[in-house]
C-alpha cells in the first residue's frame, strides 16, 4: 500500500542554513546561534525525530486548511443554487466544523509537536483528513 504521505507535500521546513532562533532577545547577550546543521543526528537521516513530528504536524495542518479554503469556495458557489435544507451542503458543513476543530485542537504551526501526535496524525488523522476531502468533492459532485 502507497504512504498516505505521497498524496500530500510536505511543507518546507528548517533549511540547513536557517537558525532556529530567528529573533534575537534584546536584554540577553549575544550567543551562538544553533542552526538545524548543527543538531547532532544519525548519518542518513536528514531530520531528527523532533523536526519530523513537527514536520508532519505541519504538513496535515496545511492540508486541512487546504481542504477547508477549497470547500468553502465551492460552498459559496452552491449554496446560494441550493435549497436552504439541502442534506448535502449540510453534510459539508458538518465535516467542515469537524475538520476546524481538529486544527485548532492542533493548534499554531509554530507549537511543537506532543508526545504520541506523530504516530496518531501518520495512523488516524491523515486517513481521515483525505476521507473528508474525498467525501466533500463527492458531494460537490453529486450537486452539479
Amino acid at each position: 500500500m502507497r504512504s498516505l504521505w505521497n498524496l500530500i507535500p510536505l511543507p518546507s521546513f528548517l533549511r540547513r542554513a536557517e537558525t532556529v532562533a530567528s529573533i534575537p532577545c534584546p536584554r540577553c547577550a549575544p550567543a551562538p546561534a544553533t542552526t538545524a546543521a548543527d543538531v547532532p543526528r544519525p548519518a542518513g537521516q536528514p531530520f531528527t525525530a523532533a523536526e519530523w513530528g513537527q514536520v508532519v504536524r505541519v504538513a496535515v495542518i496545511d492540508k486541512i486548511d487546504e481542504v477547508l479554503s477549497e470547500s468553502y469556495a465551492l460552498l459559496a458557489d452552491h449554496t446560494p443554487s441550493e435549497p436552504a435544507h439541502s442534506e448535502d451542503l449540510a453534510r459539508i458543513r458538518r465535516i467542515r466544523t469537524a475538520l476546524t476543530a481538529i486544527a485548532e485542537d492542533l493548534g499554531p504551526r509554530a507549537r511543537r509537536a506532543r508526545p504520541g501526535e506523530r504516530d496518531w496524525i501518520e495512523s488516524e488523522l491523515l486517513s481521515t483528513v483525505l476521507s473528508a476531502e474525498t467525501e466533500i468533492g463527492r458531494l460537490f459532485a453529486g450537486l452539479r
